[in-house]
């Protein structure tokens, strides 16, 4: 993940967005050496199988150009999810039309094209896109009727696409439950931080002024003190009071005081460096 973390400048979500990407690159990465397989047994011919593999390249350079250069931000879906999902269906679809034989195996790829969408897709979202590859699949299978007929199996590619109509929209369910658990996950895993960072704010911080109080004051002195010694360094420490703060309070009244200290802390941050400890003590 620092790795991602610094191609992406340091924003963690286009680092998060850079690394689902990859993992979409390795789909096709797996899939090259299996083309030129399947090119060598006849499975495909020579020229589509290099056109195919040209697409996988092409596609993922100039996704890669896009994430790198931070021109996904620009779009309504940073992550390119939709993007992504359709051009790897085009591609499979290129690569079922291609195959003279074993199209059944192209197409269970259809299954790792819905998985592009597992970190962002809902529901609804994994349906629309399972109906789509099925639009696609009988959109080739016509195509193959009229351009290759010596090489397809009416009956059979119907066949094929009845049992993808029947898998698809399961896998698709799950892929949505799964996306949204993820996502509960997530917004859970967000309060749970907010709440350790609130309990932590109230043990160590005034509650008034906002200044570290007494028990963090002592733990950041102490840390202070051992770096001074180990280089060799001065430390100084200025204590400040409120004279006559109590006349205040007893005349104008608690609320009225309360204001002077939120008054006196701001000041006094704005005097000192941003490095510098400023604690108050307990009142």
């Amino acid at each position: 993940m620092i790795k991602y973390l610094s191609m992406a400048g340091g924003d963690p979500e286009q680092a998060m967005r850079l690394r689902r990407f990859m993992l979409a690159s390795a789909a096709y990465a797996a899939c090259i050496p299996l083309v030129w397989l399947a090119s060598r047994f006849n499975l495909i011919a020579p020229k589509p199988a290099w056109i195919l593999v040209a697409m996988m390249v092409a596609v993922n350079a100039g996704l890669y150009v896009v994430f790198r250069t931070g021109l996904n931000r620009k779009f309504s879906d940073p992550s390119l999810t939709w993007l992504q999902v359709f051009v790897g269906n085009v591609v499979v679809m290129y690569a079922v039309y291609s195959f003279d034989q074993g199209r059944a195996v192209v197409l269970n790829l259809s299954l790792v094209v819905l998985t592009f969408g597992v970190f962002q897709f809902t529901t609804r979202e994994f349906v629309k896109t399972a109906l789509q590859i099925l639009a696609a699949y009988a959109a080739v299978i016509n195509l193959l009727m009229y351009f290759k007929p010596e090489t397809v199996n009416v009956y059979h590619e119907w066949f094929q696409w009845a049992g993808l109509a029947a898998v698809l929209p399961l896998f698709a369910v799950i892929g949505g439950r799964i996306s949204g658990l993820r996502e509960r996950l997530r917004t859970s895993n967000e309060e749970l931080r907010s709440a350790l960072g609130n309990v932590r704010q109230i043990a160590t911080h005034d509650h008034l002024t906002g200044l570290p109080n007494r028990v963090l004051f002592n733990e950041e002195l102490q840390r202070a003190l051992a770096r001074a010694e180990r280089h060799a360094r001065p430390v100084a420490l200025f204590f400040m009071d409120l004279d006559r703060f109590k006349n205040i309070n007893d005349t104008l009244g608690h609320q009225f005081g309360d204001r002077v200290l939120q008054d006196a802390a701001k000041r006094l941050a704005a005097c000192v460096r941003e490095g510098d400890i400023r604690a108050t003590p307990p009142r």
